[in-house]
């Protein structure tokens, strides 16, 4: 309830401390009025990048539910598209109000990996919905503590990518970006670090709302 309060005093009392402020959510409550608080208190502070991380996992209502546990496609397409379609009525000449739009890669939902980057590499594409720095991050799920189930799934993440044809690409209105390797392990698989492609730094970290 307090989010906008809490992005309204990073932005004015210490934006010097971070680069930009990020807000994880799976968009269920990110309907059109919260929308409409988020693009009044980020253009109080336009110069400091906000990046809204969109949890979705899915392009399909099945898929949705079944990886979700909850029955709540329909909303969550609808207030992604208007949080891009309002974005892309502000008036500035440099938007730094940005998305990604995640997809946590796993057994339930591996299939629709490419029809996920082909549906938000078109819709960004969409008059001036790709405004920003806009992205689609393909993550890797974490499985307990590791070991051999981990491995599947990691061997299951190379197998969709491969098999899908991804690689990361950057365009004016979308990037691609394919999360393939653990940092924190070294590969004795040769299936699972197959395509590894590191992602780089991030840079300093930034405040993280998680909703």
């Amino acid at each position: 309830p307090e989010l906008f309060d809490m992005l309204d005093y990073a932005l004015e009392k210490v934006a010097d401390r971070f680069e930009y402020f990020r807000i994880d959510t799976n968009a269920i409550l990110f309907g059109p009025e919260r929308v409409q608080q988020l693009l009044a208190a980020y253009q109080r502070r336009p110069d400091k990048p906000v990046l809204i991380v969109f949890s979705l996992d899915s392009i399909s209502r099945d898929v949705y539910r079944r990886v979700k546990g909850r029955d709540c496609f329909d909303q969550v397409m609808a207030n992604v598209h208007n949080f891009l379609e309002q974005r892309g009525k502000l008036e500035l000449d440099s938007i730094n109000l940005n998305a990604e739009f995640q997809f946590v890669l796993q057994e339930g939902n591996h299939h629709e990996v490419g029809d996920f980057v082909r549906y938000w590499d078109e819709a960004c594409a969409q008059g001036r919905n790709g405004v920003g720095y806009n992205d689609v991050m393909i993550k890797r799920i974490s499985v307990g503590t590791g070991g051999e189930k981990q491995h599947q799934a990691d061997r299951l993440y190379a197998r969709a990518i491969r098999e899908h044809g991804l690689a990361p690409f950057d365009k004016d209105h979308l990037h691609l970006k394919i999360w393939m390797e653990r940092a924190w392990e070294e590969h004795d698989d040769p299936e699972a670090g197959d395509a590894d492609l590191a992602l780089g730094e991030t840079g300093m970290a930034a405040p993280s709302l998680v909703t």
